[in-house]
This record gives C-alpha cells, sequence and structure tokens, in this order.
C-alpha cells in the first residue's frame, strides 16, 4: 500500500513538472493551451437603419464610429459560431447560432471571443443587445433613444467624454446584470434603470432629465456626480457611496447590511432604511430630520431657526424632510449649505 502511494506521488510530480513546463514554453500564455480555433470573420450589411439588435451571447462587444460609412461586423470567434447581419424593416439585426456538435463540447476553452461593430457616427432610435458572458461596451459619439442590454457575467460599460458635444445621449438606459459590473460615465439621459444580483455599479457624470433606479442583492454602488428628478435604490448587502448626487425631488435607499454615504449631496425629500448598515451624509440644505436607531448612535443636526417652525406641521414651504432608521448602524449627518 506505501509502496502504491509513492508511485502515485511520484507520477503526480511528474504531470505537475511537465504541465509547468509547458507553460512556461507557451511564454506563460494559458489562452495557447485552448482546444478551440479561432477564425476572423466580417461580414457586411447594405440599407438604412434606426434600430439596432444583437445577440453577442459569448463574445465581447464594442463598437466604433465607421469612417467611410460602411456597416459591418468583424468576429474573431470559433468556427463553431455562426452570425448573420442585416438591416430588416429599419433594424441592423446580428444574430447568434451555435453549430457546435457533441463533440465539440469536449475540450478547454481559455479564449475570449469578440465582435466589433462598425456603424456610422450619430442618432440611432434604439440599442438592444443580449449577452451572457460577453462584455458590451459602447463609447461616445453615439445616440440612443433607448438602450436594453442584458447579460450574465459580462460587464457593461457605457463612456463618453464629458463636453456636451461629444456626450452620449439616450432616452431610457435599461440595463440587466447577474454578477456582471455596470460602468456609465459622461452620458446624458431621461431615465437609468439597473438591475443586477451581485454586480458593482460605477456611476460618474451623469445627468438625467428623470429617474434613476438601482435594484441589488450584494453589489455594491458608487456614484460621483449624477443629477436627476428621483432617486431610488434598494439593496440586501451592497453598501452605497454618493458623492455629489442632487435629486430635485426624493430620494430612497434601502438596505440590509450594506453602508450607506452621502458626500455633498441633496435631494427634496430622502428616505433611507437599513437593519446592520451605518449611514453618514453630508447634505447641501437644511431638513427636518428623524433618525431612529435601536442600538446605534445618532448625531443629526438640531432643529434650527429655519426648521424648527415646521418639525410639527406641514407647510408648502417647509424645508425638505430626512427620515433614517436603522436597527444596529449609527446615523450621522451634516449640512453644509
Amino acid at each position: 500500500m506505501k509502496k502504491a502511494l509513492i508511485v502515485s506521488l511520484v507520477f503526480m510530480l511528474l504531470g505537475a513538472a511537465v504541465l509547468a513546463g509547458a507553460y512556461a514554453k507557451s511564454g506563460f500564455d494559458i489562452s495557447k493551451f485552448s482546444t478551440d480555433t479561432f477564425e476572423t470573420k466580417t461580414y457586411t450589411a447594405d440599407g438604412n437603419f434606426t434600430a439596432i439588435n444583437i445577440d453577442t451571447r459569448v463574445s465581447d462587444l464594442r463598437f466604433v464610429k465607421s469612417e467611410d460609412g460602411s456597416v459591418k461586423a468583424v468576429c474573431i470567434e470559433p468556427g463553431y459560431i455562426e452570425r448573420t447581419v442585416a438591416v430588416e424593416d429599419g433594424c441592423l439585426r446580428i444574430s447568434f447560432k451555435d453549430r457546435r456538435k457533441l463533440l465539440d463540447n469536449i475540450g478547454i476553452n481559455y479564449g475570449s471571443p469578440k465582435m466589433t461593430v462598425c456603424i456610422p457616427e450619430g442618432k440611432y432610435d434604439s440599442l438592444a443587445v443580449l449577452a451572457s458572458t460577453g462584455d458590451v461596451s459602447v463609447p461616445d459619439g453615439f445616440s440612443f433613444g433607448d438602450i436594453k442590454i442584458g447579460t450574465d457575467t459580462g460587464d457593461i460599460n457605457l463612456e463618453s467624454s464629458p463636453s456636451p458635444e461629444s456626450s452620449l445621449t439616450h432616452g431610457t438606459v435599461h440595463i440587466v446584470t447577474d454578477t456582471g459590473d455596470i460602468a456609465i460615465s459622461g452620458i446624458t439621459a431621461q431615465n437609468i434603470k439597473l438591475r443586477s444580483d451581485t454586480g458593482d455599479v460605477i456611476i460618474n457624470s451623469v445627468s438625467l432629465t428623470e429617474n434613476f433606479t438601482r435594484t441589488t442583492n450584494t453589489g455594491d454602488t458608487a456614484i460621483d456626480t449624477l443629477a436627476c428628478k428621483t432617486f431610488d435604490s434598494q439593496g440586501d448587502s451592497g453598501e452605497i457611496t454618493l458623492n455629489g448626487v442632487l435629486v430635485s425631488e426624493y430620494m430612497n435607499i434601502t438596505r440590509d447590511t450594506g453602508d450607506v454615504v452621502l458626500n455633498d449631496s441633496d435631494a427634496g425629500s430622502i428616505s433611507i432604511t437599513t437593519d446592520t448598515g451605518d449611514v453618514t451624509g453630508t447634505l447641501l440644505s437644511e431638513k427636518i430630520f428623524t433618525a431612529g436607531s435601536d442600538t446605534g448612535d445618532i448625531n443629526v443636526p438640531r432643529p434650527s431657526a429655519n426648521t424648527a417652525p415646521y418639525a410639527a406641521g406641514n407647510s408648502s414651504d417647509a424645508p425638505g424632510t430626512c427620515t433614517v432608521t436603522t436597527d444596529t448602524g449609527n446615523i450621522t449627518f451634516t449640512v453644509t449649505p
């Protein structure tokens, strides 16, 4: 028995040595061990369109400006992936079909399929993208009436420069992910609706004419400079940090165990509810504060000459309210007009 164990150990060490040698010989590039063969295919389409519908599925998707006005999709993907690119009823459609046979599922794939869509710069009515593991990236130079993106583990990135001339302008941006992260920067839109399970959200320099909505289970949220009419963020254990978030009407935040931080942010009225998360904030205008915690410490501004007359009643010209409720978390607020 002991001899058999020694022999097994020797073979295991020999196998590990062979794998290590092969890995070093490949230049430590694990993608060279992939059993999939990637091919570069270019698809073209003719015709006018105002809508775009793409089923990218497993491939990373990015948009680039077409220099000559032509429309094409350049795909670097396994040979068993088949695409159809065509303009139908005013919509550019890119479809996905998996032509794998049974034996094609046996193997190792370390590669990352990619799709680059070249379209003329300009305004489009809508963009719809269905992905699974692929990332989606939309740069500046394009404007969409509405955006709908759904993915499982792929990351989503909508990015634009802050100048008004090149800012991405949209109607409603609706993004759904499971574990994929969402990053949105420099755009203007009517509404943003985000939903994820564990994926994080990063927002930077975004202006909305209407509403911001974020729903998550455990994903964190970090927002730096956002203007909107209403703000609603609900989650289980994800933390949320707001810097320079200005809401003209109401802000509502609900968390179970995540901390809530507001820096130089404000809203007409604010409601924050957590179980064990701490709530801290620096607001830009006076509020009528209502704060409650079972075991946590509370430190909020006392009624001032401006807020005291309205603390016990309602008035059309009363300052806004800030209601914060937590079980074991601490509550700390200051006001710096």
